[in-house]
């Protein structure tokens, strides 16, 4: 049975999204500078007393802080001695992806015991934890409780995790995630392209790079942190690990070498600076990419009033979903009819751009809200401007001839399978235009 811990949010008090800040120097203009809140332990005690002789799994729950910048929060457990500021914790338990909850567990409480005590054979050691949240670049700690943590000896500390299986060696086909410090968003999921690769034929070369000969069996759009060690981890979940995936000798924009360990890393490769980043692994061919996402923008052809393309950004909201709010939906004004209502989901890697449409080649007629649940769905196109790549068509009942634009729209780009077996895209959020 495990003991539950609850961490709390501590509660915006501004309604304001955002803080206003009036600076001078800049001609008398406000500028909005995002608002951060970070987590707030709530407890019953300002220190938690842990018995590791008869020691059951702790859950630590919370609930999130909140960010009104770009880009998603991520929180952590850090755990340090009583003298330290959290700078080098001793211990740090990282959740799954946007599961507020971490499981402090024997082996780990046992870990933070030895790195805490004064001598051997003491029976005490003090700790402190907190809960870190990150976001825009900021660290921010809630307030620090105590750990107190007993230990007679009579019982001999694990050495992992409680209940360690065989090794299981990793195999295409298995749950791939994300782990290591520099995962921002530790515990997402790879997306299997194993199951659905990408459609691809003999004159389009979909990837324009060192995967084209090999294919991507997995893929994710996740954000890094530098200069901390990043790895996978594999299994029946993020929590249950059968092992994991190395590759510590990787370079960016270089297709390298993946390693398959059994015990956690003590190392793995490291990202030079923060930021979002797209990870493809091709297990048959032991081989990993990590390539720095520079932009991404969902590309309008022909929507200017004088017929050119208009690329608009987007906002990445986590688990590799890209997202553009409030967004009018019109004709352009390309004298090109079949190019003037299009768009596509546009990436950079530095300079290569790639582009993301539609599964037909073709999209003759504007969808309708009949059109099959599959023309929504989204992979890899080849280059270019015209319809016959793979653009899509703004959606037939947000348009009217009679007026331009006539609606608006949320529209969410999900490179990941949360909506099926295919990257996928939505419209939400109409709304008439006034």
């Amino acid at each position: 049975m495990k003991r539950i811990i609850f961490l709390n949010a501590l509660v915006a008090i501004a309604a304001a999204a955002f803080l206003t800040v009036s600076c001078g120097d800049n001609g008398g203009q406000d500028i909005t500078v995002p608002e951060f809140v970070p987590s707030e332990i709530i407890a019953d005690a300002d220190t938690l007393t842990l018995d590791l002789d008869n020691y059951q799994d702790v859950d630590l729950m919370w609930t999130s802080g909140s960010w009104d910048g770009e880009g998603i929060m991520t929180n952590r457990v850090v755990i340090d001695k009583t003298d330290g500021d959290f700078t080098a914790p001793v211990k740090i338990l990282n959740p799954q992806y946007l599961v507020q909850s971490v499981t402090l567990t024997s082996a780990a409480a046992n870990a933070v015991f030895d790195a805490c005590k004064k001598a051997d054979g003491d029976t005490v050691a003090r700790a402190k934890w907190a809960v870190e949240s990150s976001a825009g670049g900021k660290v921010l700690l809630s307030q620090a409780r105590g750990l107190k943590l007993l230990r007679t000896g009579t019982v001999t500390p694990p050495s992992g995790d409680d209940d360690e299986d065989e090794s299981v060696p990793f195999a295409v086909g298995m749950n791939l995630f994300m782990a290591g410090e520099g995962a921002a968003e530790a515990g997402q999921k790879l997306t299997p392209l194993h199951l659905h690769p990408y459609v691809k034929d003999a004159t389009h070369d979909w990837y324009g790079d060192q995967f084209s000969s090999i294919v991507s069996e997995y893929e994710v759009f996740t954000q890094l942190t530098a200069d901390k060690p990043v790895y996978l981890t594999y299994g029946e979940s993020a929590a249950k690990v059968d092992g994991y995936l190395t590759f510590e000798t990787a370079v960016e924009e270089t297709l390298s070498d993946l390693a398959n360990v059994f015990a956690p890393p003590s190392t793995g490769f490291k990202v030079t600076s923060d930021g979002l980043y797209r990870i493809r692994v091709n297990y048959t061919s032991k081989k990993i990419m990590v390539q720095a996402v520079t932009s991404h923008f969902m590309r309008c052809f022909g929507r200017s009033a004088t017929g050119g393309n208009e690329d608009i950004p987007l906002t990445y909201i986590g688990n590799g979903t890209f997202q553009v709010k409030d967004f009018e939906i019109k004709w352009g004004g390309d004298a090109w009819a079949s190019r003037k209502d299009t768009y596509r989901l546009s990436i950079m890697y530095g300079a290569p751009t790639q582009q993301y449409g539609s599964l037909e080649m073709n999209q003759a007629e504007n969808p309708t809200k009949e059109t099959a649940a599959n023309y929504w769905a989204i992979q890899l196109n080849s280059g270019g401007n015209t319809v016959a790549k793979g653009a899509f068509r703004w959606p037939a009942w947000l348009l009217d001839e009679a007026k331009n634009p006539a609606y608006t729209a949320t529209i969410t780009f999900y490179l990941n399978y949360e909506k099926g077996e295919y990257y996928y895209h939505t419209f939400t959020d109409e709304k008439a235009v006034e």
